[in-house]
C-alpha cells in the first residue's frame, strides 16, 4: 500500500476523516462521504479524540516535502475546519470556504451573467422564441424540448453507451469496469445522484418527478457517469489498487480539499468530449442536436451564476431567504419550486460549503483543457483523473506544465 506521510499517520487521517464527516452526518442526518474505498468505519467519537488525532497528524504532514506534502496540509486543513464547525466554532462563511476549497469566493460579476445571457438571447431569438426576457424565452424553449418520463429510461441507455465510448476513447478507465446503471426514484429533492457500489460499478438514480430536458440530458449522465463521477471513482480505486494512488486519497466527501475538482470534471465532461463543439464530429449527435446541447450549456452558465451569486448574498451579505430566491427567479430565469429547491441546498450548514465546487469547479477545469493542445490532452487527463490535487496544486500543476501563469478564479469571476 502507497503512503505519502507514513503507514501510522495515513491511518490516521483516514480515521480522523471519516469520524468527523460521519459526525457531520449525525448532526444535520445528510449524507456526506461519497467515496470510501477502504472501508474504514468511524472509530473516533469525541472531540477531544480527534483534536488529538489532528495534531499529531499536523505534525507527520509538516515534515512531507514538495507537492504531496502541500496536498496532504490542504486536505488536513479542511478537515480541521469541519471539526470545528461540527464542535459548534462561529467561522464566516468566506473563511471556511477558503479553509476548504482553497481559493478566495466572490460575487461573480454582473458583466459575465450579461455576456453569456445576451448571447442566449440573440441564439433563442433568431431561432424563432420571441418572449419579453432571456429567462422567459429559455423556459419556452425547454417547453419545446421536454423529456417525458416514459422517455427517460431509455433515452439514459442510449445517452450511456454514447458516453460510455468517448470516454473510454480518451481517459484509460479499466476495461473491465462495470459501467453505469440505472434505478428510477421519487421523493428525493435532487435529480439525479451517483451512488458508488465498488468494483467499477455505479447505480445511477435518477428522479422520475424530475422535469427532464432533452437538450442538457447528456449533461446530467455526463456529469454522474462518462466522463464524470463514476469516470473518476473506478480510476481512483484501480490506481489505489496499483498503488498509484496513496491511502491518504482513498476517501472523499464533504470537506475535502479535492471537492472543486471532483465537481469540476463532471461539470466539464460535455466539453471534455467535444460533444459542445460543433467543430468536433461525435458519432451519434448530429449538427442540429450539438446545437441544442451547446446552447443548453450556455443557459447552465447563466443559471450557475444566478445560483452562485444567491448562495454569496445569503451567507455573506447577510440577504434574506426570500430575497434570495426572489433573486433566483428574477427575469423568469427560475420558477419558485426550483428557487425553492436551490436555497435548500446552499442554506444547509454543511452543503453549503461544498456549493461552490459546482460553479468554480467547472471553469478551473475548463479553462484548464482549453490551455492543452490536441496533442498534450492525454497529459491533462492524467493530471485531472490520476493524480490526487487540492485546488492549490492542481493550478501549480497547469502552470508547471503549460508554463503560463494560471488564474482561473479571476478568470471564473470577472
Amino acid at each position: 500500500m502507497l503512503y505519502w506521510s507514513d503507514e501510522k499517520s495515513a491511518h490516521l487521517f483516514i480515521e480522523l476523516y471519516v469520524s468527523v464527516i460521519a459526525r457531520a452526518a449525525e448532526q444535520t442526518g445528510s449524507f456526506v462521504e461519497f467515496f470510501n474505498i477502504t472501508g474504514q468505519k468511524p472509530v473516533m467519537k469525541t472531540e477531544e479524540e480527534m483534536t488529538v488525532a489532528a495534531g499529531k497528524l499536523k505534525e507527520a504532514f509538516a515534515k512531507v516535502k514538495g507537492y504531496k506534502g502541500e496536498y496532504l496540509r490542504d486536505m488536513l486543513r479542511a478537515v480541521e475546519t469541519l471539526l470545528a464547525l461540527t464542535k459548534g466554532e462561529k467561522i464566516p462563511y468566506k473563511e471556511a470556504v477558503r479553509r476548504i476549497l482553497g481559493f478566495d469566493y466572490r460575487e461573480i460579476s454582473r458583466e459575465r451573467f450579461d455576456r453569456i445571457s445576451r448571447e442566449v438571447d440573440r441564439i433563442l431569438t433568431e431561432d424563432g422564441y420571441d418572449q419579453p426576457t432571456t429567462g422567459l424565452k429559455v423556459k419556452q424553449w425547454f417547453e419545446y424540448n421536454l423529456l417525458q418520463p416514459e422517455e427517460l429510461e431509455g433515452t439514459a441507455k442510449s445517452v450511456l453507451a454514447l458516453l460510455r465510448r468517448e470516454t473510454h476513447r480518451i481517459i484509460p478507465i479499466p476495461e473491465e469496469e462495470g459501467g453505469g446503471t440505472f434505478s428510477l426514484t421519487e421523493g428525493v429533492s435532487w435529480a439525479a445522484f451517483s451512488d458508488y457500489q465498488g468494483h467499477y460499478v455505479t447505480n445511477m438514480l435518477m428522479n422520475r418527478e424530475s422535469i427532464w430536458k432533452r437538450p442538457n440530458f447528456i449533461d446530467t449522465v455526463a456529469h454522474e457517469l462518462y466522463p464524470g463521477h463514476h469516470t473518476w471513482y473506478t480510476r481512483r480505486e484501480q490506481l489505489f489498487y496499483e498503488d498509484k494512488i496513496p491511502l491518504e486519497a482513498s476517501v472523499l466527501g464533504i470537506a475535502s480539499a479535492e471537492d472543486l475538482l471532483f465537481e469540476g470534471m463532471p461539470e466539464s465532461g460535455v466539453h471534455f468530449l467535444g460533444i459542445d463543439d460543433p467543430e468536433v464530429v461525435t458519432e451519434g449527435i448530429d449538427c442540429e442536436t450539438k446545437h441544442k446541447i451547446t446552447l443548453a450549456r450556455m443557459i447552465i452558465q447563466c443559471t450557475r451564476i444566478l445560483e452562485i451569486n444567491a448562495c454569496y448574498h445569503y451567507h455573506v451579505d447577510g440577504a434574506s431567504k426570500e430575497q434570495v430566491v426572489e433573486e433566483l427567479m428574477s427575469g423568469g430565469w427560475m420558477e419558485r419550486a426550483v428557487a425553492e429547491r436551490v436555497f435548500r441546498y446552499f442554506s444547509h450548514p454543511y452543503n453549503s460549503l461544498y456549493y461552490p465546487s459546482y460553479y468554480y469547479g467547472r471553469w478551473i477545469l475548463t479553462y484548464a483543457y482549453d490551455r492543452f493542445s490536441k496533442e498534450d490532452r492525454a497529459l491533462f487527463f492524467k493530471t485531472a483523473y490520476d493524480e490526487p490535487h487540492s485546488t492549490a496544486t492542481f493550478i501549480r500543476r497547469i502552470e508547471d506544465l503549460t508554463g503560463e501563469p494560471f488564474d482561473p478564479v479571476a478568470m471564473a469571476q470577472e
